[in-house]
């Protein structure tokens, strides 16, 4: 309950924020500013909520795991807000990796990742959506090292 509380008290600080940025002319694209933003909900949500520290790091990915099969086991369903954050939060890492930038989705479906070694596009929206189906089953430091070491494969192929 205390994450959901925190999710709806950052989502009207992401309303605000994207607002100001709008209207001050702020830089950077609408679609990678607000999935930064929902990933700084995250990182807060995790601390405040659970008491886990995320630097956006691929070796802080087993902490959301852990998070999210503490906060979820029990079978409560996640809103749409939090997936946003959980997916954004993934999605940075990759980006503050220098390994994707944030791509809008044509079809209005949620944003994706744009991989830059080799030009694939990964929806961390359905990483999250897998981890949450089956938390204990489903690992996401396990799925995100795949995909980079795929990604680290095919560009040493093309080479």
């Amino acid at each position: 309950m205390t994450i959901l509380l925190l999710l709806i008290a950052g989502f009207a600080f992401v309303a605000v924020v994207i607002f100001s940025s709008t209207a001050f002319g702020r830089r950077g694209t609408p679609t990678a500013d607000r999935m930064d933003l929902a990933a700084r909900i995250c990182e807060a949500s995790a601390r405040d909520a659970f008491s886990i520290e995320l630097d956006y790091s691929i070796e802080s990915l087993p902490l959301l795991d852990n998070l999210i099969e503490r906060g979820f086991a029990s079978g409560s369903g996640a809103t749409d807000d939090t997936k946003l954050v959980l997916a954004a939060y993934v999605g940075q890492v990759f980006v503050r990796a220098g390994k994707a930038i944030w791509q809008e989705a044509r079809d209005d479906s949620n944003p994706r990742l744009l991989m830059r070694d080799n030009q694939e596009v990964v929806s961390p929206f359905e990483i999250i959506n897998q981890k949450l189906q089956a938390p204990e089953s489903i690992n996401v430091a396990a799925t995100v090292r795949g995909l980079i070491s795929t990604m680290e494969s095919s560009k040493n192929d093309a080479q």
